[in-house]
């Protein structure tokens, strides 16, 4: 038994594959860990505030103050500043996505063949792509957001009688 695992390990095809499996397992298996500990904290906040209302409520006798329930959630962005979330991942993305990109052509450049430059090619063109799409929605929102502006100008002044 220890010969044939001393075989297996020394067969360069086993390790190219076993790294392959250890590679794709650590892709597909983060996002999933990610989900579930941010599942587990929001659950966790969920309790203590519903504790700390039960508290309230128990001292006040049913009158729950709106400050103590407003205070307990956190306040949500607002569009204009999702929307610049947006842009500021998108031209990350697009400056991460380029430099890999350049980075392939230079290597291949020099060295004269691509290798395994080729997963790093998809990355930096997947990256771009991403970019390309964070802008769009970006310029998209903002087109939506200028008439929402507009509008409420509008009421603002109709309110004021301007």
């Amino acid at each position: 038994m220890d010969t044939m695992s001393v075989l297996l390990f020394s067969e360069g095809w086993f390790l190219e594959d076993f790294t392959e499996f250890v590679c794709a397992a650590l892709i597909f298996a983060t996002p999933i860990v990610w989900m579930i500990l941010d599942y587990l904290r929001r659950v966790k906040k969920n309790n203590q505030q519903t504790q700390i209302l039960l508290t309230a409520i128990e001292k006040n006798a049913g009158a729950v103050p709106e400050e103590l329930v407003q205070s307990l959630n956190k306040p949500r962005k607002s569009i204009k500043e999702r929307l610049l979330d947006r842009l500021l991942w998108g031209i990350i993305c697009i400056i991460a996505g380029v430099g890999a990109v350049v980075l392939t052509v230079v290597h291949y450049c020099t060295v004269g063949s691509m290798d395994d430059n080729g997963v790093m090619l998809g990355i930096g063109i997947a990256m771009l792509a991403v970019g390309v799409a964070l802008l769009i929605y970006y310029f998209a929102g903002r087109k939506v957001l200028r008439s929402e502006i507009e509008a409420r100008n509008e009421r603002r002044q109709y309110d004021f009688g301007e």
